[in-house]
Parts: C-alpha cells; structure tokens; sequence
C-alpha cells in the first residue's frame, strides 16, 4: 500500500510497483495452488476410502449378497480400482521414475497368466470374475503399490482399511452387546448364502446372521456384524488386526487400545480359526518382531499360548468331529480331503476355475444330501483343485519370499496365507491386493528409505 501511495505522489520509481505487482500475484498463486493441492488430497483421500469401503463390503456382507447387489460392487470396485491404476499411473509419469524393472515384471506376469487361462479355458468357461482376480486386479495392483513404494507410503490402502475395519468392529461390539441384553432387532434382509435366508439386523448395519452358539462354556450369540457368517467378519477383522501389528508402525497405548478392541471383536464371533490366528499374530509379534523380552518370558508365552491353542482346538475343533453323519471326519477336514482327492486328477492346471462337481465327487456322500453342508472351507484346496499348482504358485510364491524381506513381512504373510488354507478366501478383493502388495515387496526394492516399512 506504501509503495502504490508513493507512486502516485511521484515518490516511487515504477520497478518498485512491478516488485509489488509481482509479489501480490506470487502470493495469490501460491495461495490458490496450495488450496488446489488441499482439494486434491482430500479427493485421493476419499477415493482412497470408498475404494477399501467396497472392498471390504465385497467379504461376503449382507448386502454384497442382498438382492442384485453382487454384480454392481464387483464392477464398482474395478471402476475404483481404474482410478486409482490411473492415479498412479500420472504419478509415475510426472516424477519420472524407472519403470524398467516394473515393466519386466508386468511383461512376464501378462504372458504367464494369459497362458494359464487360456489352457484352463480349454477345459472349462472362464467368467469375467476369474480374469479380474486373476489378471486385470493384480495387474493394476502391482502398478499401484509400486507407485507408492517409490513415494515411500506403500502402506496407504492398509491404513485405510485398518481404519475402516475399527470402525466396524466398535459399532458391530455396540450392537453385539445389544443383542446379547435382549434387544430386538428391526428389520430382516434377504440373502442368498447356500440358500435363500431372512438375516435378522439393526438398522442395517448390524446382522445376527448365524444365532446363539456355546463357546468355551459359554453362551453367546455370534457376533457377524455386517456379514453374512462370522468366519467372514473374523476374516476382516484378522487381516486388520495383522495390519495394525506388522504394518501400522506407530507405539503407545492407542495403539495397545487398538489392538485389544481387534481381539475382542475377533472372539465374540467364536471362529476358532479367527481365534487361533489372532494369538499366532500377537505372539510373533511379541516374540519376532518385537525381540524385546528375555528367554525366560519367551518361553512362558509360547508354552501359555500352545495351551491356550490346544484348549480351544479341544474344545471347540473336536466337538465338531463328530457332526451327525459325517463320521469321524469334521467337514472342515473333509474338504481338505475332498480338495486334495480333486487336484491329484491334475496337479499342474487344475479341473477348470468353477469345476465344483469334481469336488463334490469326493466329498463325504451324507453331505450331499438335502440340509447337508455341501459348501467349501478352503481357499488353497479350491485354488488347486481349479488352477492346480501353476495357478497357486502366486498365492506361494509371495508368502515364502516374504522370509527373506522382512519378519514383519513375513508374519503378515505366512498368517494371512493360513487364513488362505482354512477360510474360503480365494475370491475376496482384500486377499488379491494383500497378493499384490507382497509381489512388489518381495520384488522391488526402493531407493527410498521411507518406503521401507516393513523391516
């Protein structure tokens, strides 16, 4: 203002207004570029979350499963997915990074997987759904996360996801103890899960999907949230709880908080398999990672939890053996058998991607009879009995590389991966970008250190 008064009284010299002139729009600028970069970040952000929404929606909720549902959140999440594939991409061009190594890798990835599926088409149909879980979303994963190793926050998706997930279980807790006092639920939900079921909720965003169940001697209902059985939202909750473990590397107590609303939110679905993994977890954690306590602790922990394991597989695994007209085979344990009796026919490529009846022939026959429980537990079984080894190689592959990366690495694969084998997984979004995530972990290596974040 002193400048421009002085001008006008003749006072100043014109290059004094230009400097004024300039620094007035210098400052405009900035300021506007700085409220466009907000705008924008907040645009990635929400992206960001919408996609884990769908994702995590696509576990076999209750409404992923309700009326037509399924077809549009499959063709959502690949919109989503396209966005952000094209998000990365213009950041790659922009910082000019080297791509040589990426492009190798996706070049060998394309000619590996598009052989595969077209020697499994030879045997049977090849849906959509198998072309994006099995290329399309690995392929734009791979670029994605690869983008984000070299800008140092490869983790940014689990982040979100983690949040996401907490969020659920604090609500999915609320209405569990709810339901636990008696309240009555206020709507009803169609869906179809083996067969066509009115799911009993609150407000849709709670289900008392699977009823009351005794549990270590006690007497609870199933906390499902919002899925259609507990071993799915125990699924959901235990990737986010390895997530909080071994990628989130914050300290302190809200952490500590975290980690204990997981847990508890993990037992009151009574999965044991969810169970089981959650101590596994804590305890590598403890014991791996963290690398802190003595001998003495050490071995304290591990005795205590191999105690704690045994218990539960006591009482809850062994009581499930002898099911009424299964024998003296769980039907977990029978679809281990009935998936290996399946993928010996063929052990390289498999019976064909949806060949259900090859594996339906070795199942117990009293499970095939009406009421009986034909469904499937095993994600790596059905993976080689369709795609035999060749195809489950990029399920294998990653989680033993993983061993040489990283412990945390590690630990968030080989536990992930045993979810894999006892939970009917080989379908779900979270596990494919889990896949993706360990393949550019594993394979490239960033120059930048803030990216390495899982030593």
């Amino acid at each position: 203002v002193s400048v421009v008064a002085n001008y006008h009284k003749g006072e100043a010299f014109p290059f004094q207004l230009l400097i004024f002139l300039f620094t007035h729009n210098y400052l405009n600028t900035l300021e506007k570029a700085e409220s466009r970069d907000w705008i924008m970040s907040t645009l990635s952000a929400l992206l960001n979350y919408i996609f884990i929404i769908i994702t995590i929606l696509q576990c076999n909720s209750v409404f992923y499963r309700a009326g037509n549902h399924l077809g549009k959140i499959q063709l959502l999440w690949m919109a989503l997915l396209a966005l952000i594939f094209l998000r990365s991409v213009a950041g790659i061009y922009l910082s000019k990074m080297d791509i040589t190594k990426l492009l190798i890798y996706e070049l060998f990835f394309s000619m590996v997987m598009l052989a595969l599926l077209i020697a499994e088409y030879q045997m049977t149909s090849i849906s959509k759904g198998v072309v994006v879980l099995y290329f399309l979303a690995p392929f734009m994963l791979i670029v994605v996360f690869y983008q984000a190793s070299r800008l140092g926050n490869t983790d940014y998706l689990f982040i979100a996801y983690k949040n996401v997930v907490l969020a659920l279980a604090v609500v999915s807790l609320l209405f569990w103890l709810l339901s636990m006092l008696k309240l009555p639920t206020n709507m009803n939900t169609p869906v179809l899960w083996g067969s066509y079921r009115q799911l009993p909720g609150y407000f849709g965003i709670h289900y008392i999907a699977q009823g009351q169940t005794v549990f270590l001697g006690l007497s609870m209902i199933r906390n499902t949230g919002l899925f259609v059985e507990a071993p799915m939202y125990s699924y959901v909750l235990s990737i986010a709880l390895m997530v909080l473990l071994f990628v989130d590397k914050r300290v302190g107590s809200k952490k500590n908080l975290e980690v204990l609303i997981l847990l508890f939110a993990i037992f009151t679905t009574t999965s044991t398999t969810g169970i089981i993994v959650a101590l596994l977890a804590v305890m590598y954690d403890l014991l791996i990672v963290r690398n802190k306590a003595s001998m003495l602790f050490k071995t304290i922990i591990v005795l205590a939890g191999v105690l704690i394991v045994g218990l539960i597989i006591r009482i809850v695994l062994l009581r499930k053996i002898q099911v009424e007209g299964v024998g003296s085979s769980s039907v977990r344990w029978n679809d281990i058998q009935s998936g290996f009796y399946a993928w010996r026919n063929h052990l390289w490529l498999g019976n064909g991607f949806g060949n259900y009846d090859v594996i339906e022939a070795y199942m117990s026959p009293n499970r095939l009879v009406m009421n009986g429980n034909s469904g499937f537990s095993s994600g790596l079984m059905e993976v080689l009995a369709y795609g035999g080894v060749l195809t489950a190689m990029f399920q294998i592959v990653p989680t033993f590389l993983a061993l040489f990366r990283s412990k945390r690495l590690f630990g968030l694969a080989a536990i992930s991966f045993l979810l894999f084998v006892f939970t009917i997984v080989n379908d779900v979004y979270i596990y494919i970008m889990l896949l993706s995530y360990f393949w550019v972990m594993v394979i490239f290596r960033s120059t930048n250190n803030g990216s390495e974040c899982l030593e």
